[in-house]
């Protein structure tokens, strides 16, 4: 027996029996740690990192969070966070050991995993903080991990061309209909994603019109159309005259499906199906290249860079603003960092600058 203060301040025996003292000693030792645990049912202080993200990640599969989002916090906490500190318990965890963890995990694979693990743990100590396990989040001082940003590249209108021609001109990619995606990502700014999910149902070819609200997801289930872009808003485009002509003409000549750009079992294409045909045709059109003697064009071209070069063609004619609702960007500055390659030529200001000599 003992007297134990619980969480509403009052103080309360505690019993506890056994088949003999030792037996009894140890069972009400484990009731009372029970009855001590500061984060109630689910957490506490002496939970272990592996069940905090457990029971983390329990809540993360019942968010309105993307797919696609809660398969990556899984796989950098399995990954990374529980093998470098799933073993201690939260009470341990230190803003020390959470800086050291983080330091390794960018030395091993890359700062962007490094922030991706930060983002996880500093939501499951959130979460102990709810649960009164500690008293601050020992994540939020641990230093932050520097992203490797490169400067966004878009094609120009003669790259544009060449790759339009390549594709056209190679068996494979056309087989695999890599230039109708190509024209549909160069028409709409759309994501891979976003663009393999366009069913005839979302366009409306009399008045140039598609909607834009779902992208292609791998779930548990299979391959899927989660209904929400990685904005989470919906947005509806203009197509351009050419891109309508091609879709009026494809919904003719069509095969049965109500995907636009569908598999060879007339459903949904995976993303990383598509990219894998890509880097092959990369490949390809490079062998093809260095055989007549000329240095190869599209070799570490991603498709993801027709989004930028839409976002650039856009930012020069009409500015930021309609770059980033092209995009469906709820501001202009991810769109300006990311997205929008930086002019080599200033703007024309010399009118200006030459008052400065009158």
């Amino acid at each position: 027996m003992a007297r134990f203060r619980d969480h509403d301040g009052r103080t309360r025996v505690v019993t506890a029996s056994g088949r003999s003292r030792s037996a009894a000693e140890a069972e009400l030792l484990r009731r009372l740690r029970e009855r001590s645990r500061a984060g109630g049912r689910d957490v506490s202080s002496s939970t272990r990192v592996d069940e905090l993200a457990r029971v983390w990640l329990a809540e993360v599969d019942e968010s309105d969070r993307a797919h696609s989002t809660i398969v990556r916090y899984r796989l950098a906490v399995r990954r990374h966070v529980v093998p470098r500190l799933g073993g201690l318990r939260v009470s341990e965890v230190t803003t020390a050991r959470v800086d050291r963890a983080l330091r390794d995990i960018a030395d091993d694979v890359g700062p962007a995993t490094a922030r991706l693990a930060r983002t996880c743990l500093s939501n499951m100590f959130g979460l102990a903080a709810r649960h009164d396990a500690i008293v601050a989040n020992p994540v939020r001082e641990a230093r932050t991990i520097a992203p490797t940003r490169a400067e966004p590249r878009a094609l120009d209108a003669d790259e544009v061309r060449e790759l339009r021609a390549a594709v056209r001109a190679d068996d494979y990619a056309v087989a695999c209909d890599l230039p109708l995606l190509v024209d549909l990502l160069l028409a709409t700014g759309c994501r891979v994603g976003e663009v393999l999910a366009l069913r005839w149902s979302d366009v409306d070819l009399e008045v140039g019109h598609v909607t834009i609200d779902g992208t292609v997801v791998r779930t548990a289930g299979g391959l899927v159309r989660q209904e929400r872009t990685k904005g989470g808003r919906a947005r509806v485009l203009v197509l351009p005259p050419r891109i309508v002509a091609t879709l009026l003409e494809r919904r003719v000549d069509g095969l049965p499906s109500p995907v636009i750009l569908p598999a060879v079992t007339m459903g949904y294409r995976e993303v990383t199906t598509v990219n894998k045909q890509w880097r092959s045709f990369r490949r390809r059109d490079a062998e093809r290249e260095v055989a007549a003697g000329r240095p190869a064009r599209f070799d570490d071209l991603k498709l993801h860079t027709l989004r930028k070069t839409v976002a650039t063609r856009l930012e020069r004619d009409g500015g930021l603003e309609a770059a980033a609702e092209q995009l469906g960007h709820a501001g202009v500055a991810v769109t300006a960092r990311h997205y929008v390659e930086r002019a080599v030529l200033a703007a024309d200001q010399s009118a200006v600058l030459d008052t400065l000599l009158e």
